[in-house]
């Protein structure tokens, strides 16, 4: 019986500090998802100015892949906004 009660504690332990963690390091993962969404915003503005002057000269066309890419990124700014 005494093991059954200290592996529970244990979990429990373990869940707590994980809610504990999660609430302690909130800022800074939110710092940290906030400079990785500006640099990918920057990336996906390069990224559609390239196509941009590569379609307009006729060098290049746009893949699937990249349309697909620039798709997820705009779905994913409208479920944020």
């Amino acid at each position: 019986m005494e093991n059954i009660i200290w592996d529970i504690t244990k979990y429990l332990c373990g869940c707590a500090k994980q809610e504990v963690d999660f609430m302690r390091y909130l800022e800074e993962n939110l710092q940290s998802l906030e400079a990785k969404w500006n640099d990918l915003e920057a990336k996906k503005k390069d990224v559609e100015a390239k196509i941009k002057a590569d379609e307009e000269t006729g060098e290049l066309q746009r893949t699937n892949e990249v349309s697909l890419w620039l798709e997820r990124i705009q779905n994913i700014q409208e479920a944020l906004w």
